[in-house]
């Protein structure tokens, strides 16, 4: 099969696909893992995705998020009982 259409990476594209980045990045949605405190593993599993957190409170009892681990289930995994 053989694509016709030219792809252009253009500026539009590059600004739609940083915006994403930086909003995780700079808004303090996920913070640096301090050893020194207790970690939380929070999962949550559907029909579709398994996903898992690890988080940690600050000095304000505020939960963070220092890690987020997420995925589809294959097409196979998806047609297990639940």
């Amino acid at each position: 099969m053989e694509c016709l259409a030219k792809w252009e990476w253009t500026w539009d594209a590059e600004l739609g696909f940083r915006k994403p980045i930086r909003s995780v990045t700079e808004s303090g949605i996920c913070q640096y893992v301090d050893p020194a405190k207790p970690i939380i593993l929070q999962t949550d599993v559907s029909g579709f995705v398994i996903a898992g957190f690890l988080i940690q409170h600050d000095a304000h009892r505020v939960a963070w998020s220092v890690n987020i681990y997420s995925r589809k289930w294959s097409p196979l995994v998806k047609n297990y009982d639940t």
